[in-house]
């Protein structure tokens, strides 16, 4: 399908890059009004906003959040789930999807059809005729494709067809599928191709991770794809994972800049582009400082998004804390999700909510309320340690700023509304105060500079969040 005449995007443009510039909140001191869903806000931005119906969908407070939240899910059809045996298959779990997006209005994304890293059968594996590959593999498609057609808007029909960082190795950075060693590279065209004949009328995507900062993966993908549009495959867009700071990666945190020149770069394409498994690991302990820079991480993806019309949606991969494959597949508790294990909404859900709130225009019906964000980021500075460089203790004036700023902040967490902004000016004094002492320390050489530099800029991003926490 041929993405819409970039003139279509003008208007949208336009309100995007007016509704990005509108960060004020509701001022303090004004009753707030009620919150609006992440649903209403993308709906009013022209963006989908989804969450996969994978760990914990047979919830009833998953199933609720669901309707509540969200314009759409992703419906999985592992191949170990829905073909277990050859030509025997099992639709239980995504006809339970599907109907419970069809019962609450959701769009509907299709993953994966073709996936030769987890979830892949033994007997498929097995197999090593070509012949016999290529046709269960069209089988596959078009029963899948076929039931559910006229229903699921788009697919991932390939899946991380790369190798896991990129690198060429001898199959020019695809991964040695069985798909690929039997096939050969052509198969993801063909698997394009049929899954296209079974529905027309589908978006088909190629979805990949590790992909959404530049690099040689970026790199790989983005050779790959070109390939795929010039061999004229029935391909509409791109989906990149959004695992950010996973366990098996946890260096591997995209820039918003980054994201977003990457989204620009594939859309540039004609494609469209999705973010479609975001989660946002954090190592222990989850702290309030960690939870609300995660929650910042949120509203960049979502910023990322929204600055480039061809950003089509985003889908966090789950919805709580309590059940996550972060959690069941890599036994890993790095609470990745906008919601906690008590259902109730994170700083990464309100990052989401801000980002949408912005890009709606700031709509006077609803409100976001993150003044315990911006103030437990003001809190970063308490919980930052001491520089290698420095030794085991700050010197007693330093230390003693830091932490009278630090009591400060946690007494505006606590309190009402004037009095939080009158401990918050406070508090960004104690650490201009603070900056001041790092900068005397190091003139006389009290402090090194692989000490006093990281001091400097933990007390100063302190202080302007305090700053900026009074709002």
């Amino acid at each position: 399908m041929t993405p819409a005449p970039p003139a279509l995007y003008v208007p949208l443009v336009l309100a995007r890059l007016t509704a990005l510039a509108l960060l004020a909140l509701v001022p303090s001191g004004h009753a707030a009004p009620a919150p609006c869903s992440l649903g209403d806000l993308a709906a009013r931005a022209g963006v989908e906003i989804g969450a996969a119906f994978v760990e914990g969908s047979d919830q009833p407070a998953f199933r609720a959040l669901l309707g509540q939240e969200f314009g759409s899910t992703t419906m999985g059809v592992y191949w170990s789930a829905v073909q277990p045996q050859p030509g025997v298959f099992n639709f239980a779990s995504s006809d339970t999807a599907m109907a419970e997006a069809t019962a609450r209005g959701l769009r509907v994304r299709g993953h994966p059809l073709v996936w030769g890293r987890l979830a892949l059968p033994a007997w498929v594996n097995a197999i090593t005729d070509p012949a016999v590959m290529r046709t269960v593999m069209h089988t596959h498609i078009e029963t899948l494709v076929g039931r559910y057609a006229g229903r699921v808007a788009q697919w991932d029909v390939v899946n991380e067809p790369l190798t896991f960082f990129g690198t060429p190795g001898t199959t020019d950075g695809l991964e040695p599928y069985v798909f690929q060693r039997l096939l050969g590279p052509g198969y993801i065209e063909e698997a394009l191709r049929v899954a296209h004949a079974a529905d027309p009328q589908a978006k088909l995507f190629v979805n990949e991770l590790l992909a959404f900062a530049p690099g040689p993966k970026q790199e790989r993908f983005f050779r790959l794809v070109q390939d795929l549009l010039a061999a004229g495959a029935p391909l509409h867009g791109v989906g990149f994972q959004g695992h950010i700071t996973p366990p098996y990666a946890p260096a591997y945190r995209p820039t918003r800049a980054e994201m977003e020149a990457t989204i620009a770069r594939f859309a540039a394409l004609g494609l469209a582009v999705e973010i479609t498994e975001l989660d946002v690991s954090l190592p222990a302990p989850h702290t309030p400082c960690a939870l609300a820079r995660q929650g910042e991480t949120y509203r960049d993806v979502m910023a990322a998004c929204l600055a480039v019309p061809a950003c089509t949606g985003v889908t966090v991969w789950g919805m709580g804390d309590g059940f996550s494959w972060i959690r069941s597949v890599l036994n890993y508790d790095g609470a990745p999700l906008p919601f906690d294990a008590a259902w109730q909404p994170k700083p990464a859900y309100r990052g989401l909510a801000r980002a949408l709130f912005a890009a709606a225009g700031a709509p006077a019906d609803c409100s976001v309320a993150d003044r315990g964000d911006r103030i437990d980021l003001a809190g970063c500075v308490c919980e930052t340690p001491v520089p290698a460089g420095c030794g085991t203790a700050l010197p007693v004036q330093l230390a003693g700023n830091v932490a009278k700023a630090c009591g400060l902040i946690a007494d505006a967490r606590a309190g009402g509304d004037p009095a939080a902004r009158r401990q918050l000016t406070r508090a960004a004094s104690q650490l201009g105060r603070a900056g001041r002492t790092v900068r005397k320390l190091a003139r006389k050489r009290f402090l090194e500079p692989s000490c006093a530099e990281p001091l400097a800029a933990t007390v100063a991003e302190g202080r302007a969040r305090a700053r900026a926490a009074r709002r």
